[in-house]
């Protein structure tokens, strides 16, 4: 054999080993990444169920984390969010974890509104007779629909969701729907139509699946609107097993600290 074709061939298994070290190296980052996630959702879970634990109105806590519902990072700050920050008119798309959350505190303060968009008549059966709601929690069923927004061409909303909520405002609004997973450019995009004027002088903003595109963009588009209107904020990405994202007017800025 010449030397080459001895000389290539030792390239060529030097760099077919070179890129067999690199695969493995990114295999093990990976890993050592849903690690950390996975030990902050547990930390966070410790947490929540410490913050809770004597709780005047959060008696029920037989939650369902991860998956589509919230994971235990939203659920300590939203329970934060609600015995510190005290809101008063609460605006819910997605029935579900945050539903059993928020909903014993609006039955406790009688004075809150608290407003649940859900697009499945078969989930709300269930879920309202496997959870008691108080007349404090109202739900609306709103079908989904297909827009377009920017560049995307289809992305799912509520049908009717602006005319059902404009003029109205929210001192917290928690996004946890329409379904996302399947949204490359924009998902969960409802809201925008409605800013800023949904929005109360103390506001917090919580959307959940952060750690995709789609929610990710949106985030974007929310902080372009508000900072084109002039409205400053405080904003903090909260991971665990996923990722949610906070968005609170200055009032509430120790929200993004926590």
């Amino acid at each position: 054999m010449a030397i080459q074709e001895k000389f290539e061939n030792l390239l060529k298994s030097i760099n077919e080993r070179l890129q067999q070290i690199e695969s493995n190296q990114n295999a093990l980052l990976r890993n050592i990444k849903n690690n950390e996630k996975l030990i902050s959702e547990t930390i966070f879970a410790h947490i929540f169920f410490d913050a809770t634990r004597d709780s005047k109105w959060l008696k029920s806590k037989t939650f369902y984390p991860g998956r589509w519902a919230i994971g235990y990072p939203a659920m300590y700050v939203l329970y934060r969010v609600l015995n510190e920050a005290k809101p008063k008119n609460i605006l819910e798309l997605g029935l579900g974890n945050s539903t059993r959350l928020i909903a014993q505190y609006a039955e406790y303060h009688s004075d809150v509104h608290h407003i649940v968009v859900e697009s499945n008549p078969d989930w709300i059966k269930f879920f309202s007779a496997d959870f008691h709601l108080s007349t404090s929690t109202e739900i609306k069923e709103l079908n989904y629909i297909f827009t377009s927004y920017k560049e995307a061409e289809k992305v799912r909303v509520y049908d009717g969701f602006s005319e059902s909520f404009s003029g109205k405002k929210f001192n917290l609004i928690c996004i946890d729907a329409p379904l996302g997973y399947d949204m490359k450019r924009y998902s969960r995009i409802d809201i925008i139509s409605i800013l800023p004027k949904c929005l109360d002088n103390d506001f917090v903003i919580m959307l959940d699946d952060y750690n995709r595109s789609g929610e990710k963009r949106t985030i974007q588009e929310i902080l372009k609107i508000l900072k084109s209107h002039k409205i400053p904020v405080k904003t903090h990405a909260y991971v665990g097993a996923k990722a949610f994202y906070l968005i609170c007017s200055e009032s509430l800025g120790w929200l993004a600290t926590m």
